[in-house]
């Protein structure tokens, strides 16, 4: 195994248990309302009272179902995010930059401030929206790479699904699109 890969999932494994420590910390304003509005949705996970992503509340109404309405069910969902956006930016950037770029990119995830934030904040930017972003714009590319029509197609799925989630999450992702719609202009 590489070395600066087995360095990146020991500082990985060690920065995450540091921010499992603080997953049942008090919830602020914002947090509080993502949290009622939990506690008020139908079975669709849509609520008339307050508004939320209907996606996010989807995600944890089985982990509400289970656990209950607690502080730290509604920090885990962004802490297993903050894991997988960060093993997806490795990939993401292995994959289109090259294993220099992935190292750094992956360091810069574990320690900077926002993708911190975001692995112990809930809410629907930091992790859902980061994800399906980072899903359409890695499906787009590889989208483009591929010369298989079968595989093409897939990957123009999945890029249309990460951006529909985006989209759902939080509405103004929508300007991502003027920013794929530039990039296709500028590279033909």
């Amino acid at each position: 195994m590489n070395k600066k890969l087995l360095f990146l999932i020991i500082f990985g494994i060690l920065i995450f248990s540091v921010r499992l420590v603080n997953i049942n910390e008090a919830i602020y304003d914002d947090e509080s309302n993502f949290a009622y509005s939990l506690t008020v949705m139908n079975d669709s996970g849509f609520n008339e009272k307050y508004y939320s992503p209907q996606l996010l509340n989807l995600i944890y109404q089985p982990f509400v179902y289970f656990f209950g309405l607690s502080t730290w069910i509604f920090r885990l969902i962004p802490w297993l995010f903050g894991i997988l956006n960060t093993i997806f930016v490795y990939i993401f950037a292995t994959r289109n930059f090259g294993e220099k770029s992935a190292f750094w990119s992956t360091f810069l995830m574990l320690i900077a401030f926002y993708p911190t934030l975001a692995s112990l904040q809930f809410d629907v930017e930091g992790n859902l929206v980061m994800f399906s972003i980072m899903l359409m714009f890695f499906s787009y590319l590889e989208y483009e790479k591929t010369e298989n029509k079968k595989r093409k197609f897939g990957w123009q799925i999945l890029s249309g699904l990460g951006l529909g989630i985006a989209i759902l999450s939080k509405y103004n992702s929508v300007f991502i699109v003027v920013v794929l719609i530039l990039y296709s202009l500028i590279k033909r």
